[in-house]
């Protein structure tokens, strides 16, 4: 039984993390939206609701434990939007370190910043988008003396991620501190 299970059926106060409060919201208000993007800056807009927010970072967060990076070091590699917020939630429900970055562009400070933060976090899972990932390949095709770096971190395309696979995950195991 989960401390969110237990904290219900005890009438106690859930403690607080991010897993319990989007299930709490997921559940009260799963249409309700969890984030919205503003595409154009103003009105043209993405909706991301709480169950979709919930059922798109277990997916990942399965994706991620299946594949035994539970507790590792984990780069976002995205341009802003939603993908990035349930990919970081995703880090979350699979008890990772979520190390956000930008994409790298051809740009040799925004490279090198890029590899900078890489090399610092000792990442071997980097999460992208297909089109982000795709870009990066691409970049890192002009900087071939640098692939070498990076030749041992696994690029994973978060919406190549079916929201069937939230079924499989399992939750870890959070210390209420």
């Amino acid at each position: 039984m989960s401390v969110y299970e237990e904290a219900q059926i005890s009438g106690n106060q859930v403690p607080g993390n991010l897993i319990l409060t989007l299930r709490r919201h997921a559940e009260k208000s799963p249409d309700q939206p969890a984030f919205i993007h503003l595409l154009d800056g103003q009105s043209n807009q993405a909706v991301l609701t709480y169950a979709q927010l919930k059922q798109r970072a277990r997916a990942i967060a399965a994706h991620l434990q299946n594949g035994g990076f539970a507790g590792q070091r984990v780069l976002l590699v995205y341009p802003p939007g939603l993908d990035f917020i349930t990919s970081f939630f995703g880090c979350l429900y699979a008890n990772c370190v979520a190390v956000p970055t930008y994409p790298p562009h051809r740009h040799h400070r925004m490279l090198n910043h890029f590899l900078a933060i890489a090399d610092d976090a000792k990442a071997s899972i980097a999460l992208s988008t297909s089109f982000a990932a795709a870009q990066f390949q691409s970049v890192m095709e002009h900087k071939r003396d640098q692939v070498a770096a990076f030749s041992q971190i696994k690029w994973v395309e978060t919406d190549e991620i079916p929201d069937a696979l939230s079924e499989r995950w399992s939750e870890p195991v959070i210390a209420s501190d």
